[in-house]
């Protein structure tokens, strides 16, 4: 289950670049397939009791909730610069004055 649920969600991205839809690299594409598919694959292996019927409901917005977040994370890590954590430019402005 795991294995499909990662290259459905690989297909998906990938047609999503293709098209123009989205323009990011493919590790980012991978990792984030990755992260929704493990998550998915958790989400159904525990849906137990009274929620078991809901699991079409629940697997997919875990997953999908998982790459968002995801995402923002790998978004907000990557804006972050080497320069910028070194040297911000507040201090760099007080040092040259």
């Amino acid at each position: 289950m795991f294995i499909l649920s990662y290259l459905g969600a690989l297909l998906a991205y990938t047609v999503s670049i293709q098209s123009g839809i989205l323009s990011i690299d493919m590790l980012t594409v991978a990792l984030t397939c990755l992260i929704g598919a493990l998550v998915g694959a958790i989400v159904e292996a525990v849906t137990v009791g009274p929620i078991k019927h809901f699991h079409n409901f629940t697997v997919p917005f875990s997953s999908a909730i998982a790459m968002y977040a995801f995402s923002l994370l790998h978004q907000s890590v990557s804006s972050l610069s080497c320069k910028s954590l070194i040297f911000p430019s507040n201090s760099i402005s007080s040092v040259a004055r």
